[in-house]
């Protein structure tokens, strides 16, 4: 699990202070004598710090996949669908956390509330709080920022643009990546996060199955490094993720819980589709459709791509 910080003060002191301070610092059973060094910690464990937000990612929302099924989602009419999942996890509930919103300085900043709080993991093993945003009425291509609020303290402060969905751009920047995990990755992690952190050129990444190697192994420990050590380019930039094989263990639930995608309510990340620009992405787990259910892209998708029927 990441290691979260207690803030701890120490004291030593010899026994006649110790007295001095409180009786209750000194046992006779302890047998203490003047010449000893009585060590007394106290610790206290500041909320705050489990309710830190950890292993934030985004990604886009359900604006992008309908936005080229309805005539009144043109010219960026159809903005009131979500469009950004913001997504991180705690160490308690922290019900009171929110994120707030700024578009400009002219602006009042805009606050948004969890859509879903959920406790998952493996009981005795690994346990956390996972918490969803789902966010509509952005702008697309211009600069807003976002931070993440609990009580007085804003934990991050990120700035995002959102790319434009209706073919009016003039290219679109995507980096994908598989098989990739903190270790091992380190290199293409550190060359993902100068592009969009220092150089702000991609629009998205998508990540085509193998996250991490197994998000649960190490009782947690390997999926919550990873999404932790690629927070610094998923918090500022669209993450997609599509699962594979790696990710079967339990019917796919554990990648399911951290990751949100388009069409996430009926498909739980396996198949969805989207729009950056003039593309239309068509994603799905193949050993999902074609080894459990034998599917294949919706009539919709296949035309899009101008597939054959027969395909």
């Amino acid at each position: 699990r990441v290691n979260y910080t207690s803030n701890c003060n120490f004291f030593f002191f010899k026994q006649k202070t110790a007295y001095e301070i409180s009786a209750c610092l000194v046992g006779s059973e302890m047998c203490i004598r003047d010449s000893l060094i009585f060590a007394c910690l106290l610790c206290s464990i500041n909320a705050q710090d489990k309710c830190k937000p950890n292993q934030i990612h985004t990604s886009l929302g359900n604006y992008y996949h309908d936005v080229n099924l309805k005539d009144d989602c043109k010219d960026n009419k159809c903005v009131e669908k979500p469009q950004l999942h913001i997504v991180f996890e705690t160490e308690d509930q922290c019900p009171e956390i929110y994120i707030e919103l700024q578009f400009s300085e002219a602006c009042s900043p805009r606050k948004e509330s969890a859509k879903l709080v959920q406790k998952w993991g493996q009981a005795g093993e690994y346990q956390a709080y996972i918490h969803e945003y789902e966010i509509a009425n952005l702008p697309i291509g211009k600069q807003f920022n976002y931070k993440i609020v609990y009580g007085e303290e804003k934990f991050v402060d990120y700035d995002y643009i959102l790319p434009s969905p209706l073919g009016d751009s003039q290219s679109t920047k995507v980096a994908f990546i598989a098989n990739l995990e903190a270790q091992k990755g380190v290199q293409t992690i550190k060359k993902l996060i100068e592009l969009i952190k220092e150089q702000h050129s991609i629009d998205l990444v998508i990540h085509g199955g193998d996250v991490a190697y197994q998000v649960m192994n190490d009782k947690g420990q390997r999926g919550d490094q990873y999404f932790q050590i690629i927070q610094e380019f998923a918090a500022r930039s669209p993450y997609m993720i599509i699962p594979g094989d790696v990710e079967r263990n339990e019917n796919y639930k554990y990648i399911a819980s951290r990751a949100r995608t388009p069409m996430y309510e009926t498909t739980k990340t396996q198949y969805y589709s989207f729009n950056v620009g003039k593309i239309h992405f068509v994603t799905f787990n193949t050993d999902y459709y074609f080894c459990l259910l034998y599917t294949s892209p919706s009539p919709r998708d296949r035309q899009k791509s101008r597939m054959p029927s027969s395909a």
